[in-house]
């Protein structure tokens, strides 16, 4: 586990140890989970309300859930409502992502206090859902792009994203794909990270407002789930955003 606290932002990026199966739990609702690890320890860490987390079921697209009300919350079913990222200005929320090789973003404005949590894996990181959730908050909060603060959890990084030719065909037609792509001992290595940035500074993000410290691997790296290095296990990173 790693936490990063502001004044108002805290995030909650949850490793091997902290690590959920979505099907054990897809279904029940916020009230019956609370008391029950992980959830109870990331609502103690991230002071998070009773009853209170946001859940998604993701399909590696672009849509977004706007979570307006903690009524809203406590009724949504865990890990059933499809989506891929979600968007508040709701303090003591917790939102929640699952990530296993995919890259979860935060995208928080200190100056409206509004946050986005993203699951970006490739298909939705091509077809440009990180500049999607910052129009959402542009839209629903009146946040200014350049106000925006972006944090970049662990994630498969470039060292072993392994791509195949189609795939880099389909990327190369666009310029900002050939920079987030690198070939070493005749192997493609696809750069999500660097490939969202390149989309955040795009829709109007400043470089140095873009924060790297738990951009750790997860394929190389032990402390966290990776489809990729132990497909078998099915467990999943969390990550929980939550204002005060």
């Amino acid at each position: 586990m790693e936490l990063y606290k502001t004044g108002a932002l805290t995030i909650f990026w949850g490793g091997k140890a902290e690590s959920i199966l979505p099907d054990k739990w897809r279904g029940f609702s916020p009230a019956e989970i609370m008391n029950k690890e992980p959830f109870k320890s990331c609502v103690q860490v991230a002071e998070i309300e009773q009853f209170t987390l946001a859940t998604l079921r993701q399909m590696h697209g672009t849509d977004g859930v706007v979570v307006l009300t903690k009524e809203q919350c406590a009724a949504m079913p865990l890990f059933s409502c499809t989506a891929d990222y979600l968007v508040t200005q709701l303090k003591g929320v917790g939102l929640v992502v699952l990530t296993a090789d995919c890259l979860p973003l935060v995208i928080y404005d200190p100056v409206t206090k509004a946050v986005a949590l993203v699951h970006a894996g490739w298909r939705g990181s091509v077809e440009k859902i990180s500049k999607k959730a910052v129009e959402n908050l542009c839209e629903q909060y009146g946040c200014v792009p350049k106000n925006l603060e972006v944090f970049l959890g662990p994630c498969a990084l470039v060292c072993c994203y392994e791509v195949d030719e189609l795939f880099v065909r389909a990327l190369s037609a666009e310029q900002k794909g050939n920079r987030a792509l690198g070939k070493r001992d005749g192997k493609w290595y696809f750069d999500i990270s660097l490939y969202n940035v390149i989309v955040l500074e795009s829709a109007g993000i400043e470089s140095h407002k873009i924060h790297f410290e738990n951009n750790v691997c997860t394929i190389c790296t032990s402390d966290y789930c990776s489809h990729r290095g132990q497909p078998e296990s099915g467990g999943r990173n969390i990550t929980v955003v939550s204002l005060k």
